[in-house]
């Protein structure tokens, strides 16, 4: 049975680093979960503001910060 071998190069250290250190499921479920985050959260808040405006700038700055948590936290939760 021939078994074959395949040469992957890479561009440079920080690119093998990336794809052999396994980072990018990690990198992408952070990226998703928090993006996810951000968006239930704005329509969330849009829904509750009774203004035609939309919701203000405290309520969505805390959505962001919140979505930016939940990204990070599902980036560790992943790497490990």
């Amino acid at each position: 049975m021939n078994q074959t071998q395949t040469v992957i190069v890479y561009r440079n250290r920080a690119e093998a680093d990336f794809w052999e250190g396994g980072y990018f499921v990690p990198l992408v479920g952070g990226l998703v979960s928090g993006l996810v985050t951000m968006l239930i959260l704005s329509w969330i808040a849009g829904k509750l503001s009774r203004d035609w405006r939309g919701p203000n700038g405290l309520v969505v700055g805390a959505s962001c910060i919140a979505s930016v948590c939940v990204g990070i936290l599902t980036f560790k939760y992943l790497f490990i």
